[in-house]
């Protein structure tokens, strides 16, 4: 399960927006993989807590969202 929280500064509290629960099936070297996708986030501090079905948490990773005045410039690559 993954458990999208964005702080909130006003009242000094992580603040659940989002959960998404999926199956994860079979395996492979190294462990399993998930992921899940947020649109449109607000601006702020974020977390994304990874808990098992009966809400052991066994992960989380932080990251701040910043709203720019223009996207940054890409270009397009083939790895050979």
């Amino acid at each position: 399960m993954h458990r999208w929280r964005r702080y909130d500064p006003k009242s000094g509290h992580w603040l659940t927006v989002s959960t998404v629960a999926f199956a994860i099936n079979g395996g492979r070297d190294g462990g399993y993989r998930g992921y899940t996708i947020k649109h449109n986030p607000q601006p702020g501090d974020w977390r994304v807590d990874i808990d098992t079905g009966e809400g052991h948490l066994i992960g989380r990773i932080s990251f701040k969202v910043e709203q720019v005045a223009a996207a940054a410039p890409t270009t397009a690559e083939t790895l050979k």
